[in-house]
């Protein structure tokens, strides 16, 4: 008897041991999945931060390989992008640290937008993490130190930004200011409503943001925009995008509009309707020289006979005066109720609640000196900038 309950203790002693050495096992386990789990983020960790470094330091202090790589900048014979200037000193090449090439600049915008996945290989050697920069005026509450800078290599352009803001280029001068307003941003009115579609395509033939001025019909009526022009005295061309369903008729409705109670232009609209359909229609107001500060424009109703309302979409303002819209929505420029851009986004842009792993590396730098005399039109401003250079890396959770 007693030797059967000697079997019976023996047995239970193994069991409990094994279940302890599993328990420890687990622990052992547990423990070394979360070092190897702590290990991995702080090797990701340190990457990205060393490649926000080291990119950003590229950027802003290297000529890229080769060095005039902006003489085909599509060509997959770039190794690597950098943006700073150089100077030739008896026969040599000498790097302007931190002051950049503005062609350069202009075509790794370009191009990040364009080709994002080769742009990112190239930076990083992989398709491993993901980047974006942000590229705005250092001091400034917009992105107008552009304005005016010398191109070598691009003549007539657009250079479009991720964030809604582009870049025009005409004459080989950055022309950056394009100031765009949605009409139901309106800063007074009187008598006008608000019309908004669940489908930007009605009851309008074109397409609109979704929402528009309705009753600009009236004589009394009208709605007021303040703004202001963030880069100095210059010459602007004002346009208005529009429908109206019939021709007025004789002597015509009268649209009014006046910068700071000084009348522009008063003429009739003409109708926009076509096969059964009315369509959105840009007009031409007019060039104008508008100095830096606060300004309103009013556009109203006034004296005139018969015809439709005049329904009112969109206002922009340009330095470019040889732009003509044609889009529905903004191909340059920014649009909503802002009045001025702050920054050019590129890249691959995310939330940061998005991602886990991001790192980011501030650069400032400026434009070369030369971008000063290269035959600047009076009305062209230029203010001898200085850019700050956001560059962003993460790893997206795709990655």
């Amino acid at each position: 008897m007693s030797l059967n309950k000697k079997a019976q203790a023996f047995t239970w002693d193994i069991v409990f041991a094994i279940i302890m050495f599993f328990i420890v096992l687990g622990i052992l386990i547990y423990l070394w999945s979360d070092m190897v789990e702590k290990t991995k983020s702080l090797e990701i960790e340190y990457e990205i931060s060393w490649l926000s470094t080291a990119v950003s330091e590229q950027l802003v202090r290297t000529l890229g390989i080769p060095y005039n790589w902006t003489k085909d900048p599509e060509s997959d014979n770039i190794i690597v992008i950098g943006l700073a200037d150089s100077e030739t000193i008896e026969n040599s090449t000498k790097v302007l640290d931190r002051i950049l090439d503005p062609d350069k600049l202009m075509h790794f915008i370009n191009i990040t937008q364009n080709n994002y996945p080769a742009v990112r290989n190239k930076l990083f050697g992989s398709g491993k993490y993901d980047f974006y920069a942000e590229i705005s005026c250092l001091n400034q509450s917009n992105i107008c130190c552009f304005e005016g800078s010398y191109l070598d290599t691009i003549e007539e352009s657009i250079i479009t930004c991720g964030n809604g803001f582009n870049f025009s280029i005409s004459e080989n001068h950055i022309r950056c200011i394009y100031l765009w307003r949605e009409a139901e941003c309106y800063d007074d009115e009187s008598g006008i409503s608000v019309e908004v579609s669940p489908q930007a395509s009605e009851p309008l033939g074109g397409t609109s943001n979704n929402s528009w001025i309705e009753d600009l019909q009236s004589v009394g009526n009208f709605v007021s925009y303040n703004f202001s022009i963030p880069c100095g005295t210059g010459t602007y061309s004002l346009w208005t995008r529009y429908a109206k369903n019939n021709p007025p008729a004789a002597p015509g409705k009268i649209i009014n509009i006046s910068l700071d109670n000084t009348t522009i232009f008063s003429e009739p609209y003409e109708g926009t309707k076509i096969g059964g359909f009315v369509f959105w229609k840009w007009k031409p107001v007019g060039n104008f020289t508008i100095s830096k500060e606060k300004h309103t424009l009013k556009i109203g109703v006034g004296k005139g006979g018969g015809g439709s309302a005049v329904f009112l979409d969109t206002l922009l303002l340009t330095t470019n005066l040889r732009y003509i819209p044609s889009d529905t929505v903004p191909s340059c420029g920014y649009f909503g109720c802002e009045s001025q851009p702050t920054k050019c986004i590129i890249g691959n842009y995310v939330i940061q609640g998005n991602t886990t792993y991001m790192v980011h590396d501030i650069k400032t730098a400026t434009f070369s000196e030369e971008s000063d005399t290269k035959g600047i039109e009076e009305d062209i401003p230029f203010l001898k900038p200085t850019m700050r250079i956001k560059f962003v890396v993460y790893k997206s959770p795709q990655n």
